[in-house]
C-alpha cells in the first residue's frame, strides 16, 4: 500500500513540476507578445509621427527640465538659470548664486559627457526625434508689455527672478505647415505649463525661412 502511495505522490507531484514548467514557458511566450506589440507601437508612431506630436514631447521635456532648475534652486536654497541658445538650439543650465561649492553641477545620466563641470546642456537637436525637427524660438516675459528674454532664473523659493510669466517658444514644420507651441513658466510658483499647440506664429519673435 505504502509503495503504491509513494508512486501516486511522484506522478502528482511530476504532474505539478510539469504544470509548472508549462506555466512559465506560457509567461515567457507572453513576455515577448508584450515586447513585440510595444516595438510595433513605436514603429507606427515613428512612421505617422507629425508636428503635434513632435512639439507635444519636446515642449513637456523643457518644462521637465525647467523644474529640475527650480528643483536644485529650492533645494540649494539658490539661483539656477537657464539660458536660451537660440543659435545653437540647446538651453544650458548654470548656477548663478553666489556659494561656490554649488557651481559644479549634480550628476545626471541625461548629461551629456561633454558639458563642462559648471553646465548642463539641453539640446533639442539630438532629443529622441519622432522625424519632425523641433526649434527653440526664444522667449518672452509676457506682462502688461511683452519683452524679449535670454533666460529663465530661479531663485531659493522656486519663483522666478522675472516679475512677469516667462514664455519659451517652440516651433517646428515649415512653410505654412510651420506650428509653434509654448512652455510658460508661473512667476510666482516657478511651475512650467505645456501651452496649446496652433499656426499663429507668436508675435515679436523671429520666425526662421522657410
Amino acid at each position: 500500500m505504502s509503495s503504491a502511495r509513494e508512486l501516486l505522490l511522484k506522478f502528482a507531484s511530476g504532474s505539478i513540476a510539469a504544470q509548472r514548467r508549462r506555466a512559465f514557458s506560457l509567461l515567457e511566450l507572453l513576455m515577448v507578445i508584450v515586447l513585440v506589440s510595444i516595438l510595433a507601437k513605436m514603429v507606427i508612431t515613428n512612421a505617422v509621427s507629425t508636428a503635434y506630436d513632435q512639439l507635444h514631447s519636446v515642449a513637456n521635456i523643457v518644462a521637465g527640465e525647467l523644474a529640475y532648475a527650480r528643483g536644485l534652486a529650492v533645494g540649494n536654497d539658490s539661483t539656477y538659470c537657464f539660458t536660451l541658445d537660440t543659435t545653437n538650439n540647446r538651453l544650458v543650465l548654470t548656477y548663478t548664486g553666489s556659494d561656490p561649492t554649488l557651481a559644479t553641477l549634480p550628476n545626471s545620466p541625461f548629461r551629456s559627457p561633454t558639458d563642462a563641470s559648471n553646465q548642463y546642456t539641453v539640446s533639442l537637436s539630438t532629443l529622441p526625434s519622432l522625424g519632425i525637427p523641433v526649434k527653440l524660438l526664444g522667449g518672452q516675459a509676457v506682462g502688461t508689455t511683452t519683452q524679449t528674454i535670454t533666460s529663465v532664473e530661479f531663485g531659493p523659493y522656486g519663483s522666478t527672478t522675472q516679475a512677469n510669466q516667462s514664455v519659451l517658444w517652440l516651433t517646428a514644420g515649415t512653410g505654412t505647415s510651420r506650428r509653434y507651441i509654448s512652455v510658460t513658466v508661473n512667476p510666482v510658483t516657478g511651475l512650467s505649463s505645456v501651452g496649446t499647440y496652433t499656426n499663429a506664429a507668436p508675435s515679436g519673435i523671429t520666425i526662421p525661412s522657410p
